[in-house]
């Protein structure tokens, strides 16, 4: 891993991400009707409508400032031998880039371009302005110790692609486990604040056990599953076949998702009936560690899963098409790792999110 696979990269990834946050003007309507509530009066929701729409605008103003900000620096070439900048910007780009992909297909709400705003486009352009200032106005030794801490941290990235180089399936192994975790532990928070706590109830604590389960599952699917098929993928496509990254996505999409597909459905075939996509096996699995019933957790994963099973339809294909086009074979993993623990964030607001309609429904009924 060089600069000469990294820069392209990221440059690719950061005009894709730039392109797709374009096309939120053309879905902002809709994006901004989603979070009028209906019990409002019309004076109420055009407020709301108003407010939020000027918030987007100011967000999608500043996103392009930091947009050019980035260009910049590549303009300038002061960045241009940061290893580990180039890496981190690559991830956040592609995984803000698959992040505006799932708001363009309507399944977010606006509110969810503030978190997007927050950590994709923000972050990597103060990365790239910090390194850019350190290089053009050092004065002082306030200034330099800073340019130290700086380089120190962007050093991570350096030491990862060597670490890739060089140990491969233990790289693999070990960021698959900790972005699991990472997912499971922003999942557990997503179900806290979706769940009020009751006077005299415990204090929340995250539950070990399914660190462990997530953990496990991240070294599997990440470790091993994801990197060994996206090997066998290169070597099934030669670097000079015409259109390599639509002829990769259709293999990955006809053997891969075939075989997690008929494994899911066997599944459910010992559970009971239907047949459901390969979201359906995580959504299920992170409903009966929410809720620990097997029948609950199959009624709510029921009720939910068209929705996610046309967003992974809708979304995923895309996102390959992205990877194998443009990202450096060695970063393909760390990639998907990462983009899988947004997605399993996105499954537990969901699941969440039924949780708490139903909860609120028998209250109500209650009442």
């Amino acid at each position: 891993m060089s600069v000469q696979t990294l820069v392209p990269a990221r440059f690719s990834c950061l005009m894709l991400h730039l392109v797709a946050t374009s096309a939120i003007f053309h879905t902002r309507g809709t994006l901004l009707s989603v979070t009028i509530d209906p019990r409002d009066t019309a004076s109420q929701q055009y407020a709301v409508y108003q407010n939020n729409e000027t918030t987007l605008f100011v967000l999608l103003a500043v996103s392009y400032i930091c947009f050019a900000i980035e260009l910049a620096g590549f303009a300038s070439g002061l960045t241009l031998h940061q290893i580990g900048l180039h890496l981190c910007c690559t991830v956040l780009h592609l995984a803000g880039l698959a992040c505006v992909l799932a708001m363009v297909l309507n399944v977010w709400t606006a509110e969810a371009y503030k978190f997007i705003f927050g950590f994709f486009v923000l972050v990597p352009a103060l990365m790239d302005s910090s390194v850019v200032f350190f290089h053009m106005i050092v004065r002082g030794k306030i200034l330099e110790f800073m340019e130290i801490r700086l380089y120190e941290v962007l050093k991570i990235g350096t030491l990862y692609t060597k670490a890739q180089a060089s140990f491969p399936r233990a790289t693999c192994v070990t960021q698959g486990c900790l972005l699991s975790v990472l997912g499971d532990a922003l999942s557990q928070e997503i179900y806290r604040r979706a769940e009020p706590q009751e006077p005299g109830e415990p204090n929340f604590k995250f539950s070990k056990k399914r660190f462990l389960i997530a953990g496990a599952a991240g070294c599997v699917f990440d470790g091993f599953v994801i990197p060994t098929w996206y090997g066998l993928l290169h070597g099934l496509v030669p670097g000079h076949t015409r259109f390599r990254g639509l002829v990769m996505t259709a293999i990955d999409l006809c053997i891969l998702s075939t075989c997690g597909n008929l494994a899911n459905m066997m599944l459910c075939n010992l559970l009971g009936s239907g047949s459901l996509q390969k979201a359906c096996a995580n959504m299920m699995l992170r409903n009966l560690l929410g809720s620990g019933s097997l029948q609950k957790a199959w009624r709510e994963t029921r009720a939910k899963v068209l929705g996610v099973i046309l967003l992974d339809l809708r979304l995923f294909p895309a996102y390959d098409i992205i990877v194998f086009s443009f990202v450096p074979k060695h970063v393909q993993a760390l990639c998907t790792a990462f983009v899988c623990c947004l997605w399993n964030c996105y499954l537990s607001s969901v699941t969440a999110a039924s949780a708490r309609t139903e909860r609120l429904a028998a209250a109500a009924t209650g009442v």
